[in-house]
């Protein structure tokens, strides 16, 4: 991390990057940050202090900035940053991101490859390492009450942490070792596989970019009314830029809510993944495995399902019901219905059909709804992208050379409600310019812009950009 002015940071050759044991452990990285955290005042997932330090006229050159979990360069309101004679590689989300800049260099950059191959854990096995601190707060809060589910239990807090540190450390296993040691005919590790395990290799985010040039806030939303003094993110020269090789396996990430605003999530108010833990009405038995219980793709009628639990799923409940302390509920957001849903095995919508509220007169039911088109921290999908440009001005790149970008991402979910949005998860775009202003690109090669299922673009200009 960079807080201060004028610094050259010369790799002279070398690389920065993750160890891989490191890589699979610590989920949300980023090699060099201009900024102190990651998020604007009052913005990001979570309590991330207050006061923004932000880095000017920094130089990084010569050299490699490698493996990382998330992205490889990262600045927040930084002036004059001169980045030259760089490759950045093996990220999952982001190449290089800045939001909101004054003066920005790009000489002799090559952005990619992306992850392929060495990410072998899913973004449910992420938000679980991310849990797992404050699991273990709750555990020391209220060590002795146990909590049951639905055919099976009692546990305590630490009786859940232990189950889902076995399955994990499976997963971790893996991904350190292959098959190696791993009995591959066994329940736990088809558990294991279907519950943390990313088989393809690739990134499952929702949204992989090479280059993005965006104003402060980073998140506004694509539908909002143009407002002229959003632009914040000035002059930037950019030559001699490749960018190749971004693949991401798109895989949707589903809130289960009543509204756009209000769904079931986590303490750091990422969706709860409910796929591996629900069922339709059935007898099986405990922990057994079943190739029903763990269907791919789209939640089926999750208004039908009856709750069976996974080993995440039940800590997230009986932490919900243990603790009091808003450190570690923070954002969460999981209704005693679901509680109740959890524990006693009738189909969701049973505990949904009536609003319990005396004072309501209308006592409308509640309908579950499937919300789609968004990232872990409620982001919009945007698919594989070469170049993101939003609310930047002057912006002026020669030599830009962008090949073999692939999103082998799902088509939208027809049962999912995009409330009016259109679905971009599985869009491949090598340049995307939304809402910018004198935009010059000169000699630019585009080849081999690829999308299993949906438009690909070679540049896609928004109707506001000049």
């Amino acid at each position: 991390t960079i807080e201060t002015d004028d610094v050259v940071i010369d790799l002279n050759g070398f690389e920065i990057a993750m160890d891989e044991k490191y890589y699979i452990q610590q989920r949300f990285f980023v090699c060099i940050s201009l900024t102190n955290k990651l998020f604007n005042d009052n913005q990001g997932p979570s309590f991330m202090g207050i006061g923004q330090k932000s880095a000017n006229d920094i130089v990084i050159k010569n050299g490699v900035i490698g493996l990382t979990s998330h992205m490889g360069i990262f600045g927040i309101n930084s002036n004059n940053i001169h980045l030259i004679n760089l490759v950045v590689r093996d990220f999952e989300t982001h190449g290089i991101a800045l939001d909101k800049f004054e003066g920005f260099t790009i000489k002799n950059v090559e952005i990619g490859p992306s992850i392929n191959g060495q990410l072998k854990v899913n973004k449910r096995y992420t938000t679980a390492r991310l849990m797992l601190p404050i699991f273990y707060s709750v555990a020391k809060e209220d060590p002795d009450t146990k909590i049951s589910f639905y055919s099976r239990g009692s546990y305590t807090m630490q009786d859940l942490i232990d189950r889902l540190l076995e399955r994990m450390d499976l997963a971790f296993d893996y991904a350190m070792n292959g098959l190696e040691n791993i009995d591959t005919e066994s329940d736990l590790w088809k558990e294991t596989r279907d519950l943390f395990v990313n088989l393809g290799g690739v990134s499952t985010h929702t949204s992989i970019y090479g280059l993005v040039l965006r104003p402060k806030k980073g998140g506004y939303s694509e539908y909002d009314e143009y407002d002229e003094n959003a632009i914040d993110s000035n002059h930037a020269v950019i030559d001699n830029l490749y960018i190749h090789d971004l693949i991401v396996n798109h895989q949707q990430v589903t809130k289960i809510g009543v509204s756009p605003d209000i769904w079931l999530r986590n303490s750091f108010n990422s969706p709860i993944d409910l796929s591996c833990a629900i069922r339709k009405p059935k007898i099986t038995e405990e922990w057994q495995h079943d190739e029903d219980y763990y269907e791919q793709g789209p939640l089926p009628d999750i208004e039908d399902a009856v709750y069976y639990g996974d080993v995440y799923m039940d800590a997230l409940i009986a932490m919900r019901q243990l603790s009091s302390s808003w450190w570690s509920l923070g954002r969460m957001v999981i209704w005693p219905k679901i509680i109740q849903w959890a524990q006693n095995g009738k189909t969701l919508q049973e505990y949904l059909e009536s609003n319990d509220d005396d004072d309501d007169d209308d006592n409308e039911p509640l309908e579950i709804k499937q919300i789609c088109g968004y990232d872990m921290v409620s982001g919009e999908s945007k698919g594989v992208v070469g170049i993101k440009m939003a609310y930047s001005r002057d912006i002026h790149m020669t030599n830009v050379q962008i090949d073999n970008l692939i999103n082998m991402g799902e088509f939208g979910n027809s049962d999912c409600d995009y409330y009016g949005h259109n679905y971009e998860g599985n869009h491949a775009s090598a340049i995307s310019i939304y809402k910018g202003k004198n935009i010059n690109i000169e000699q630019l090669d585009v080849s081999n812009i690829v999308s299993f299922t949906g438009p690909a673009f070679g540049i896609y200009i928004d109707k506001d950009a000049d």
